[in-house]
Parts: structure tokens; sequence; C-alpha cells
């Protein structure tokens, strides 16, 4: 009996201790939201709009006075690039999108060029490539927040560092260096880069030949503006559709610099190190890139249901992209994903063509990062066939609305890319100096609000500084597998390989043929899965009857002739968590026994 009252008494002083310890944790984060704003460090907040191109960008000025120019917000690269007006493109890098305003460095005053005379070549890693020369001069930010830590907007600040000056308008700094594009092998405007450092001697790309004056981020960090060089990105702001893709947005986006709002995602944020990048051509390694372990991909449809569309331990780097508006992954997958969802491969178009009207039925594709999942609707994956020119839009022979799907083959580029679908439905955070991201699931806007989740790391709404080593709410998710990838690129065929011949078609006079197979069965109003002994046509995305053919018929079609490798069925479960509680009730009952 005095070993139950002893044990009583420890008991209760366990849990007189932990509500002191939770409400002493309670007392300090009141304490802080409760500070004045004037005293609390204020944090950039850069707006990110999208053009009709699908380019996410931010405004700024440059040169005295000041010329407008696009900048986009590219996070592959660590330069800062212009387009020249001065010259003409006239070899094979000739096609620099002239529509955006270009930056005429001899109209501006305090410009200086940089070694005149000199051009640099310089490749990017996802095939980009750029002609130019190195100029110096001032820059302006012209459509910037400033947030403290307690998310409250700051409307009279104005901090004037070194050759920096921040106020609840703009973000000036002044002699800044970078790169006067004169001619490149791609249409663009203005970039923004925000990747790390680039290794790679002997070549333009390799950022030991260049000060600090040519990285942004390293430039407010020695001002004192961001205590390391680092930021987060969020562009969940972006609702655009198939049919709106094509509309400006002026503001869809946050480029947070130096801090993480937890207001703008849900669920865990997930810490990886980055995963080094090997150039096949030098084999210099760099790591600094968004580099990602991407896991098995999964496709959900809108009953919860989801099938493996890669393997079971699928496991491969993917590099985050800001500026490709399709995603790039193996093409076993894309044949998998295909099958699901009733999509057909044209040769003549090198595309993917599926029935826009997939895009109202719920389906999502969720890609696994360790423990983490991240889920893009299908309707992010899908672009309207609608051709200016002729101004007409593209149509199955059952008199459908075909919609291209932006996946390619992994073969056009020798790397997977996870680009603006992908984007738009994550939040992000960067840490230069320690290499190493973090990861979560967007919060959506909703009637020009951001939706009311709550994050798994915690129910603070405080924005809070990203140190070297530390980004703040991140759950670190690395693990011996992750820790050994590598990224090299493969060879780029720049062709999709081993398509079934059941899933092409033909395509002539803006109708697509051939193409009328279905895995559904169409006639059903329910969206539960029918069992078959096939292996592709037992998953159903969906059944509604607004997919059904013109006949209103179930279509026969077996997938069974275009076996791939195994999918791998991953259903939600919440009978395990309820088992761990009745196993520590049971456990429990039994130690009170043994004392007795």
């Amino acid at each position: 009996m005095t070993c139950l009252i002893l044990w009583y008494l420890w008991l209760i002083s366990t849990f007189q201790l932990e509500f002191a310890t939770a409400s002493t944790a309670n007392t300090t984060t009141t304490a802080k939201s409760g500070t004045s704003s004037s005293t609390e460090d204020p944090f950039p907040v850069l707006a990110v709009g999208k053009d009709g191109r699908g380019n996410y960008y931010v405004n700024s000025t440059f040169g005295t006075p000041g010329q407008r120019q696009r900048l986009l917000v590219d996070i592959i690269q660590p330069y800062i690039n212009l387009v020249s007006g001065t010259s003409e493109s006239h070899n094979e890098y000739s096609s620099v999108y002239h529509k955006h305003p270009s930056y005429l460095m001899n109209d501006s005053t305090s410009s200086v060029p940089v070694s005149p005379g000199q051009i640099y070549e310089i490749s990017f890693i996802d095939g980009r490539a750029v002609n130019c020369t190195l100029v110096t001069d001032d820059m302006n930010f012209t459509n910037v927040s400033s947030e403290n830590s307690s998310t409250a907007l700051i409307t009279d600040l104005m901090v004037t560092r070194d050759n920096v000056q921040f106020d609840s308008g703009s973000l000036s700094i002044s002699n800044v260096s970078f790169f006067d594009i004169q001619s490149s092998n791609f249409k663009t405007s203005g970039l923004l880069g925000l990747s790390g450092k680039v290794t790679n001697p002997g070549n333009a790309i390799d950022s030991s030949q260049y000060t600090e004056q040519s990285y942004f981020l390293s430039l407010l960090k020695d001002a004192d503006i961001i205590e390391s060089s680092s930021y987060s990105l969020w562009l969940a702001g972006d609702t655009s559709t198939y049919k709106t893709y094509r509309d400006p947005i002026s503001n869809c986006g946050k480029l947070l610099l130096g801090g993480v709002d937890p207001s703008l995602f849900t669920g865990t944020l997930g810490k990886f190190d980055l995963i080094p990048y090997v150039d096949p051509v030098s084999n210099a390694v760099s790591v600094g890139y968004p580099i990602v372990p991407l896991g098995p991909i999964y496709i959900v449809s809108n009953s919860g249901q989801s099938l493996n569309m890669t393997s079971k331990d699928f496991l491969s780097p993917a590099l985050l992209d800001s500026t490709s508006s399709v995603s790039y992954l193996p093409t076993s997958t894309i044949i998998q994903i295909a099958v699901q969802i009733a999509a057909t491969y044209v040769e003549s178009l090198d595309r993917w063509l599926v029935q826009c009207s997939i895009a109202d039925m719920g389906v999502s594709l969720g890609f696994r990062l360790r423990e983490l999942t991240i889920e893009i609707p299908l309707r992010d994956l899908l672009s309207s066939t609608y051709d200016t020119s002729t101004n007409s839009s593209m149509f199955f022979s059952s008199g459908q609305e075909a919609c291209f799907l932006t996946l390619y083959a992994n073969t056009n580029t020798g790397v997977n890319i996870l680009g603006e679908a992908f984007m738009k439905n994550i939040y992000m955070a960067m840490d230069l100096e320690d290499n190493t991201i973090a990861i979560a699931q967007a919060k959506k806007v909703e009637d020009d609000a951001v939706t009311e989740e709550t994050n798994e790391t915690t129910a603070s709404t405080i924005i809070k500084k990203i140190k070297s080593g530390y980004i703040p709410y991140a759950k670190v998710m690395n693990s011996s597998n992750t820790r050994n990838l590598t990224l090299y690129p493969s060879y780029r065929s720049g062709y999709m390989f081993t398509v079934p011949g059941q899933l092409t078609a033909a395509y002539s006079n803006g109708v697509i043929t051939g193409a009328g197979r279905s895995f559904y069965d169409t006639s059903r109003a329910s969206t539960s899965a029918r069992p078959s002994s096939t292996q592709f046509d037992s998953f159903s995305v969906s059944a509604s009857e607004e997919w059904s053919n013109s006949t209103n018929r179930t279509s026969s079609a077996s997938g069974a002739g275009v076996r791939l490798s195994s999918p791998y069925t991953f259903n939600k479960d919440p009978a395990g968590h309820v088992t761990r509680i009745a196993s520590l009730l049971l456990l429990s009952i039994f130690s009170i026994l043994i004392v007795l």
C-alpha cells in the first residue's frame, strides 16, 4: 500500500510539473506577442505577381533615373540578370524576350561596367544559357511591405545601413553587380537569383570569381537587414486554372527575406539537407541548389483512395524550379498516371492530353518527401490547348475539350524537376549558409484571404528569423538514404520512350482521334473503386456521369496489356492510433496491479 501511495504522489507531481512548464511557455509567448512593434526587427516582404506567360516576378527599378524591371523569381541560380536594351540578338542565343522592359546601361548615370568588353557565357542547371556582360548599378524593389515578428504591418519604418535602405514601401541597394543579358536561348525578362553559390572552376557560372555585390541575399545580410542568407517563399495566392492561366495576377505570393511565417503553411515543415549536384562535364560538386529527396508519388481519388505511381521504395533527387511551367518525371511514372486518368500521348505534339473535365473531380497527386506528403490538385497540372492564332482549342473525337498534362519525361532534362504546379502548393524556406531547405503544404487563398488552418509544428503566427543552421518551426527529416543521394544528370534524349500503343492517338485539324479508351466505369455516379482482376482498372479516380462518353456506355478497355511496375496501395487507417492508446491504458492498469 505504501508503494501505491508513493506512486500516486509521483504521478500528481509529474502532472503539476507539466502544467507549470506549459503555463510558463504560454506566458513567454504572450509577452513576445505583446511587445511593441517599434522594438521588433522588421522583415522585408516582396510581393510576387504572375504575368500572362505564367512567370512569377517581383517589381523593381535599376539605375538613375530608375528603369522599371520585372525580375522573375529564380531559385535555381544565384545571380541577378537583366535583359539588355542596347544589343541585338544575332547568334544562336536569339530569343531574348524584349516585350518586357529592358535595361539601358548608357541611360543610367550610376551604372559602371565591370570588365568592359568581356562576355560571360553562362549555362544554368536546367539548360538555359545566356551571353552577358557584368554591370554595377543601383537597385530598388518597389512593392515591399514591412512585417514584424507579430505579423503586423509597419507603416512608418526607415532603416538605412551601409548601402541598403529599407522602408515600408521599398528596399533599395546601391552598387549591385548583375549580368546584363545580350542574348539567350530562352524567352525571358530579368531574373532574381536566389540559389546558393555555384562551384564550377573555370566556368563562367562559378561563384568564386565574383564579389559579394553579385549576391542579393549576401548584400542584405552584410547590411544586417537579415541575419543569414535566407528566405522563404509562398506562391499559393496563385489560384489560376487552365481557363484563367493567361490572366495576369498582380499579387499572388510573398518572398519573405530572412524569416519564416507559420501563418502561410499547414502541417509539418519538413527540413532536409540540400542534395549535392554534380556537373556532368567538369564533375564539380555544388551544394546550394533546391534539390530534395523525392519519394513515391501517389494518385489520390476524391474519396481518399491512393495508388502508388512509382514503386514502394522509390527515391530520387528532384530539383525545385520556380521558373518552369511544367514538371519532369520518370517516363514510367507519367505512363502510370496517364493510365489512371485516361490521358493520351500524341507523338506529333510530344504532349499528353486528357479531358479537361477531370479538373473538377477532386483528383490529386501526393508527392512523398520522407514523412512529408505534398498534395497537388490534378487541376494544377493541366493547361489549356487554346491557340490564340486560330482562336480554337483541341477536342477529343467524343466532343470533350482536351487539356495538356503539364508533365514531361525527365529524358528531356536529365533530371527530375518539380515546376509551377508543385511550387504554388508548397511553402519553402532556404538557409543558404547551412545548405538546408524546409518544405510544407502551403495554405491556400479563399476569397482573398489565407485559409484558417493550423499547422502541426505550432499554432503560433509569429514570424521568426532564419539563422545559420536554424530554420524556425522546421522538423529535420533526413535519413541515411537521403544523405547518400547525389544528383548527377543523365543523358538528355529529348524524346518520350516506351509509350504503349494503347495510350497513343493522332491529332489532325483540332481533333484527337484514336483515344476512345477509358479505365473507369463511366455509367455510375458512385466514386467507390470497383473490383477487378486487371492492374489498372481496379482504381477509380472518379466515376461521375460528367466523365461519360457520348453514348453513355461503360468502356470495355483494359489496362492489362500495359503492365508496368506494380503499384502499391496506400490507405489512411486511423485504427493504429486507437490501438496505441488502448495499449497504453492496458499497460498502466497492469503496472498498478503489479504494485498491489
